[in-house]
């Protein structure tokens, strides 16, 4: 059985992003509430799969807003880069992102819309289409990490076990897909059993190979909502590569412009 779309933010995470991309708000399906509980299966058995995504799903998303967040790149030997954004959002299907600095990046920027994805750079002066499985501009994300709302569409979850991490005691969900078209062959998720959220994900190829694993911290109120306002992604191919998302503020309680969402604004100085 096929998972309802699960709309991940940046955090996006995320992000969330979630992440991004989440792909983050800890709700109870509403913008407006700041708490949410375990998910249970019935007379007491273990929830499915499906449940614990669902739940996740009402735990960590809103469907409109604007987030501030830096996004700070690690390499071995190198000084941290990092780059501040800001991210619109509106609905499943549509998402902004904008550099903001440093000033060489400043007026960059993506655009998703439906399956869409471009890319802009000022100084080759027009967006440009762009694939969900290239990283994000030098780090350890895909776009689709960052981007894609509904990550989980094309994936079929299965409770495979419990387990203890960090203290937290977790239910462990493998999503897995035969779809080529899509960036990962699976996905594995520990999520917390008292509140929904995740603790860590990791991102398979379909040859079976841990690409990269991703960690949910510093969980908080922000924006009204409660969630991990830090995710670090690990990779798991190079040894000491990092991509850490801080989010900096976040309005959940207005909704973008639909002028946002295009190629004009995309291009437009900022």
């Amino acid at each position: 059985m096929r998972v309802k779309p699960i709309y991940r933010y940046v955090l996006c995470w995320l992000l969330a992003f979630s992440v991004f991309w989440p792909f983050w708000p800890q709700s109870a399906g509403t913008a407006g509430s700041a708490r949410t509980t375990g998910v249970a299966g019935a007379a007491g058995a273990a929830p499915s799969g499906e449940e614990i995504m669902a739940a996740l799903d009402r735990a960590l998303n809103s469907y409109q807003g604007t987030i501030l967040m830096d996004l700070t790149v690690i390499r071995p030997g190198g000084t941290p880069r990092t780059s501040r954004l800001r991210v619109y959002i509106s609905g499943t299907e549509k998402m902004c992102l904008r550099y903001l600095e440093p000033a060489r990046e400043r007026g960059q920027g993506y655009l998703r819309v439906g399956d869409e994805v471009w890319m802009y750079l000022p100084n080759a002066g027009r967006s440009l289409r762009m694939s969900g499985r290239q990283n994000l501009q030098g780090t350890d994300l895909a776009n689709d990490d960052m981007l894609r709302l509904d990550l989980f569409r094309d994936y079929d979850p299965v409770l495979v076990g419990e387990e203890t991490v960090e203290e937290q005691d977790c239910w462990v969900v493998e999503l897995a897909t035969t779809d080529p078209s899509v960036t990962y062959g699976k996905m594995i998720y520990w999520v917390r059993k008292n509140d929904s959220l995740p603790v860590k994900t990791e991102y398979y190829s379909f040859a079976g190979k841990l690409l990269k694993t991703m960690y949910y911290k510093e969980i908080q109120e922000i924006g009204g909502l409660v969630r991990p306002v830090r995710m670090e992604v690990h990779s798991n191919l190079r040894e000491g590569y990092q991509t850490i998302l801080t989010m900096i503020e976040a309005d959940f309680a207005r909704a973008v412009d639909d002028a946002v969402f295009t190629r004009d604004f995309l291009e437009q100085k900022y």
